[in-house]
């Protein structure tokens, strides 16, 4: 079995720049896999066992500078391609991250992130976190 996916903007045409650059993450199980965006947004991931024909699945997208417009819908693998929205994201000042467990195989929901003693934000139903800061501070700790 086969599923494609077209990463396409709000506007419903595929983002030229995130082409061979971004990719999509899809996990069957245990099989992490995640491809570059093909050329015209189009991603194929073959070689999907026939028992996760009818699942849900969780897409997540990894390109710097978009996000899903829908981060926590799920897709039904079906046989038919998925149209996967994305749109800009404001990244100035923006934290955001993906929290698995320690094999690296299912997302972790409801895991507390502290960003500092009193900024503290939880990640989704697929692991993801996303924080705007209103300002930055970076520093460093000598011990």
């Amino acid at each position: 079995m086969q599923l494609t996916v077209y990463v396409q903007g709000i506007n419903g045409k595929p983002i030229p720049e995130l082409q061979n650059k971004g990719k999509l993450i899809v996990t069957f199980g245990n099989d992490l896999r995640d491809p570059l965006i093909g050329e015209n947004g189009r991603t194929n991931l073959g070689e999907i066992p026939e028992k996760f024909l009818g699942d849900s699945i969780p897409i997540v997208l990894y390109a710097e500078g978009y996000e899903p417009v829908e981060s926590s819908k799920t897709y039904l693998l079906d046989g038919k391609p998925v149209n996967y929205i994305v749109k800009r994201d404001n990244t100035l000042g923006n934290i955001r991250g993906i929290i698995k467990d320690r094999i690296g195989n299912k997302f972790i929901w409801g895991a507390l992130i502290m960003i500092d003693q009193d900024t503290t934000t939880f990640t989704d139903s697929l692991g993801a976190f996303s924080y705007l800061c209103h300002s930055i501070s970076i520093g460093y700790a000598v011990h």
